[in-house]
């Protein structure tokens, strides 16, 4: 009895500590709040050769930090509340959320069924993740709206970068026609600019894995015309979802 005594004095000794570092000086919530803007710079400086390391930071943030706010007693907020003084992340995680987009444009994925299991999967993961921290002490309507949009958008985009950050295998190459083009509004988020592709007449690879359409960039879309000969790396990702890249192959030109 005695000891068990002695363990939970202890763990209140401990949070309290955590506590008492928080009060003094902030620098668990400095800490907090600048690392995502710190990710931001390194991604910036090492842009051509993203480490895993720095990626995985970026995917790991939005959980670790749960905790982090849980155990501060209400010392840092999720979300900004009017008129208080304390921390809180939501700049962070918007910081996080530019990244994992900028991060997730170099993995043009196949959008399957599988593509949007795994993403469910995440998503409903990080929301469980949320609720049983936040449940017990300050979770709100607010904050589950919050937390539910934020894991739906983060879900999308970690499941693109992580099948293709860590997938080694080797890509199928292929070479298609650009056969006519295809874009989309997005509202305030700009367009979407697809290719249409068939397996170009030189093209001996299998045919099968080779969509009818695929999404570009808008430089891209304004630099091939009908009939250019683009050439498709698509690897199988080790989630198991396909994704590719895309470059202009120099076999023949198409006539403007």
């Amino acid at each position: 009895m005695q000891q068990k005594f002695d363990s939970s004095m202890d763990g209140k000794e401990s949070k309290d500590g955590f506590l008492a570092c928080l009060s003094a000086c902030d620098k668990v919530a400095m800490l907090v709040t600048a690392f995502p803007f710190a990710l931001g710079v390194l991604t910036v400086l090492a842009w051509k050769s993203l480490h895993p390391a720095l990626v995985s930071a970026i995917l790991l943030y939005p959980i670790i930090v749960l905790p982090v706010i849980f155990m501060s007693d209400g010392k840092i907020k999720f979300i900004h509340e009017k008129d208080s003084a304390d921390p809180d992340i939501s700049i962070g995680m918007i910081a996080i959320f530019i990244l994992q987009i900028i991060i997730a444009d170099r993995y043009s994925t196949f959008y399957t069924k599988q593509f949007f299991l795994w993403c469910a999967g995440y998503a409903a993961s990080y929301v469980l993740i949320a609720f049983i921290l936040f449940f017990k002490e300050i979770f709100h309507v607010q904050l589950g709206l919050f937390v539910c949009v934020f894991a739906f958008f983060l879900s999308v985009n970690s499941v693109k970068i992580i099948n293709g950050l860590y997938d080694f295998s080797e890509p199928k190459e292929a070479v298609v026609c650009v056969t006519g083009f295809m874009s989309s509004s997005a509202g305030r988020h700009g367009h979407y600019y697809y290719l249409k592709i068939e397996p170009h007449a030189d093209d001996n690879s299998d045919s099968c894995c080779i969509p009818e359409k695929i999404q570009v960039s808008k430089s891209f879309y304004n630099k091939v015309k009908k009939g250019d000969a683009v050439g498709l790396s698509i690897h199988d990702g080790c989630l198991g979802i396909r994704w590719y890249t895309y470059r202009i192959k120099h076999i023949w030109k198409g006539k403007s």
